[in-house]
């Protein structure tokens, strides 16, 4: 079963770009923010964080959401109950709740990022992947991953000197996946 596991994942982000993101033509926020947070989702099984990251097995995996309530409640939703790489899940909604000492992926919706494009984040603790909504700023070195929607569909550009430098490990499965990958700063 964990042999299948990688590959069944890369099938269902293929499945999920290629059958949900069509519910961005609705131009309903709502299914759109359902898809980003299935891939964000299953984002969080294609890293790999240093060891010293987790303190034990039971170790919940956070995904904080700041300055996005569409993407938190789809989210919380859909992830009530999962755990990924034998990690349970929590999400929390950074803009209402305490911010933990760890948080392991970060969506910064939207309203976190300045007139200069850049993310207002500073307390953003080492080794998150940052998950953001503006296509540019991957090439900037300054998110990780960042969703587009391109004609309708739901995409995401990946950046690995950001990600490098957070000491986290991309698979190239996601990588495969990816609109686009920016390998050089």
């Amino acid at each position: 079963m964990q042999r299948r596991g990688p590959t069944w994942l890369l099938m269902m982000l293929a499945v999920l770009a290629a059958t949900l993101s069509p519910w961005v033509q609705s131009q309903d926020k709502s299914a759109e923010y359902k898809v980003k947070a299935a891939f964000l989702y299953k984002f969080a099984a294609y890293v790999e964080w240093p060891p010293a990251v987790f303190t034990g097995d039971g170790t919940p995996l956070v995904i904080g959401v700041q300055g996005s309530d569409a993407m938190y409640r789809a989210l919380a939703g859909l992830t009530g109950g999962q755990s990924v790489q034998g990690h349970p899940l929590q999400v929390l909604d950074l803009d209402h709740e305490q911010r933990p000492a760890v948080v392991h992926i970060l969506f910064a919706g939207s309203s976190q990022l300045t007139a200069e494009r850049e993310l207002r984040l500073p307390w953003m603790p080492a080794s998150t992947l940052v998950v953001t909504e503006d296509a540019r700023l991957p090439a900037a070195g300054i998110a990780m991953i960042s969703f587009a929607v391109v004609d309708d569909h739901v995409n995401f550009d990946v950046a690995l000197p950001p990600a490098q430098r957070a000491g986290l490990k991309l698979s190239a499965r996601l990588l495969q996946v990816a609109r686009n990958v920016v390998q050089q700063p």
